[in-house]
């Protein structure tokens, strides 16, 4: 944002937008998750993560900042929420404890990995190379979540 001129206050707003949009997801959320399914929100949040890097590709005013903004809020969001919402569903009751655990750090360190190698990518091959091999990463987590089966 800075590199199109965009000051202080214009990239502080962004974050204000993802902040306020934020706050009410992950009640939400969950409340949805509990009656229609978790995995439905899953692929919602995973779609919205996609569209974020899409839109952020083509991104020139600040209001496509914000929309990027809001669409990887829900990614996050929903990726978190009702992802621990799952664990907790598909773990026996003994094994909760380290489940959630684990979830939570693979998190982590997907967070720490990817800033690294999204970094590298995008000195190396550029950023729109770097939004497609960001896609298809996210593509690849839609088609991982495919076979896994609650316990009901």
């Amino acid at each position: 944002m800075s590199d199109l001129g965009f000051g202080a206050m214009a990239i502080a707003s962004t974050g204000a937008v993802g902040g306020i949009v934020a706050m009410p997801l992950p009640l939400l959320m969950g409340w949805l998750s509990d009656r229609t399914g978790r995995k439905i929100f899953l692929y919602l949040g995973y779609l919205a993560g996609i569209a974020s890097l899409s839109v952020l590709a083509i991104s020139t005013s600040l209001w496509h900042f914000c929309i990027v903004l809001v669409l990887q809020t829900i990614f996050m969001t929903v990726s978190a929420t009702v992802g621990n919402a799952l664990v907790t569903d598909l773990l026996p009751q003994e094994s909760l404890g380290r489940g959630l655990s684990l979830f939570g750090a693979t998190g982590w360190i997907g967070g720490v990995l990817g800033f690294a190698g999204a970094g590298y990518a995008l000195q190396s091959l550029g950023t729109l190379p770097t939004f497609i091999i960001g896609i298809c990463l996210t593509l690849i987590a839609i088609v991982l979540l495919i076979p896994i089966r609650s316990r009901e």
